[in-house]
Order: structure tokens, then sequence, then C-alpha cells
């Protein structure tokens, strides 16, 4: 009998591999960042200014040096050909557009709250399009401490005011979901990655522990 899939199980299986190389550029990226932050700010993080350091530095790594790079070589980044486009959006949003899938999908700081609710009147003959999508990181110890990719329709604006009510969410894990017929090996996907990575969640629960004990409020991150 064929497994069904929830939304976001089939987008993440879409670009497996390139969902983990994308965990390992943002665990890099927040390394960098707070280490950067720690040092010059002696203890007091704002953060307001670590998610714009976070994603100054994914954009700036990804769309930056690896394009530059690469369209020099008339060739795709190491992230483009595992199925992931990096760009940066307006405010401070960082937009992951995959192969496959209509719309982006924005990577912000996970809110507080989020909260899986049902909505009413998606059976049919049809199969429903994909809501807005949201790519939610956390962090714990200078590291990425968790990556979840939530289906949400509420307004973004609203996510670290009322929360968030997810439709659909997956953790997207290091391995994400590599496929058994997929040519890319988990190790090549190393190079993506620090020697000494942080603490990567498995399970839903241990997602809202993290964001509980995470040392930066997610308030003032908000994009509009």
């Amino acid at each position: 009998m064929e497994t069904i899939l929830t939304s976001t199980e089939r987008v993440l299986k879409l670009a497996p591999e390139g969902f983990s190389a994308l965990a390992g550029l943002i665990d890099n990226s927040i390394q960098e960042a707070m280490g950067w932050l720690v040092k010059e700010r002696e203890g007091f993080i704002d953060p307001y200014e670590a998610h714009t350091r976070f994603r100054g530095r994914i954009l700036q790594v990804e769309t930056h040096i690896n394009r530059r790079a690469a369209m020099a070589s008339d060739k795709l980044t190491r992230l483009e050909e595992l199925g992931v486009r990096i760009e940066g959006g307006p405010s401070l949003s960082i937009i992951a557009k995959v192969n496959g899938v209509q719309g982006d999908i924005r990577i912000m700081q996970r809110p507080r709250s989020v909260v899986n609710v049902q909505i009413i009147g998606h059976e049919g003959l049809f199969e429903p399009e994909y809501g807005p999508m949201y790519l939610f990181y956390t962090e714990h110890g200078g590291c990425l401490d968790s990556l979840t990719l939530v289906e949400s329709y509420s307004n973004r604006n609203d996510f670290f005011l009322k929360g968030c009510e997810a439709v659909d969410q997956h953790e997207v894990p290091r391995t994400a979901m590599a496929a058994p017929t997929s040519t890319v090996k988990t190790d090549e996907l190393s190079e993506f990655f620090r020697q000494v990575p942080g603490k990567f969640t498995e399970t839903s629960k241990e997602v809202e522990w993290a964001a509980e004990r995470d040392s930066l409020p997610r308030e003032g991150t908000t994009d509009n």
C-alpha cells in the first residue's frame, strides 16, 4: 500500500539532498554570525540583529560567492544542483525556491507558538495547491538547533504576536529523507556542515522544547 505523504513531506521529497545542504548552509551561517555577535556584543544579542546577520551571511555565501564562481564556469551552484535556489527577499526575508514547487518558501526564525490546525474542505476531485510555506529555524548554543518546513495560512506579520497556525509541518533531518534511489551520498554533504555542528532535534516535541529553551526571544524578527 502506497504511503500517503503530507504536503510538507512531498516538498521535502522533491529535493531531499537540497534541504540537507540548506540546513548545513544555515548552520554555518548561524555559527559564524553568533561567534561575531558574542565577541562584539559582550553577551547581549539583539534578535533582530542576529537574524540580519544570519541572512547576510547566507546570501553572501550562496548568492554572491558560490553563484559568482558557478557562473564563471557556466554551472549551477552546488545547492542549485541539489534542487534549491536561495534569493534575498523583501525586508529581512530569505527565500528558497525548490524545483517542482510553485511559490517561494520563506526562511524565518521559528515563532514561539506554532499550533497545528485542520482546514475543512480540502477533500475533492482535485489535489489542493500548497499554501504559503515557511522554513522555520531555531538556534541554540550558537548552532542550528532545528529546521522545520511549515505550511500555514496565517498572516506572517502576526507570527510573533499571535503565533502561527500550521496546516502541516515536518522537521528537516540532516539526512533530509534521502530517497533510496538517490545518487548523492550523504557523506558528500559534509562540505556544508561544520565539524562540530549543533544538536539537531528529531521529533516535534523536541522542536517545541528547543523553541522554549532558545536563549534568543523571537519578537522583533517579523518580515514585512
